[in-house]
């Protein structure tokens, strides 16, 4: 996975993206709880259903979606993220969760990419 080759934290240290997942995490269910406009971004989905169909199943999605859906009890307004290589605009519980990664350019992987995406606030 090109993520523990190229950074280099991770590189020595195989487990810091388990650490760094449960201090974002423990930043949001901390910051969420004082806030009423909230819009969250993050690089992984916070959610495990977010995963492109065609990765159903595969060992690898814990590197790319969270099961973070205790978190949404808070009602953030939006939940961007990234990472998936795909598209996805949904409403989960009161959150519209928004993914729109175009992926890698030498590679037609997201053909929902939506280069008109804006989203007003």
């Amino acid at each position: 996975m090109n993520d523990f080759r190229l950074i280099e934290e991770l590189r020595q240290d195989k487990y810091k993206s388990i650490e760094w997942s449960d201090v974002t995490y423990d930043f949001f269910n901390t910051t969420l709880q004082d806030h009423e406009k909230v819009i969250c971004m993050t690089h992984n989905a916070p959610l495990e259903s977010h995963v492109p169909i065609k990765y159903t199943g595969s060992d690898l999605n814990v590197f790319f979606a969270n099961d973070w859906s205790d978190l949404f009890k808070y009602e953030p307004d939006y939940w961007i993220s990234g990472h998936l290589h795909g598209s996805v605009d949904v409403v989960y519980c009161k959150t519209r969760c928004i993914e729109n990664s175009f992926g890698y350019v030498d590679r037609d992987e997201n053909r929902n990419f939506n280069k008109q995406l804006v989203i007003d606030v």
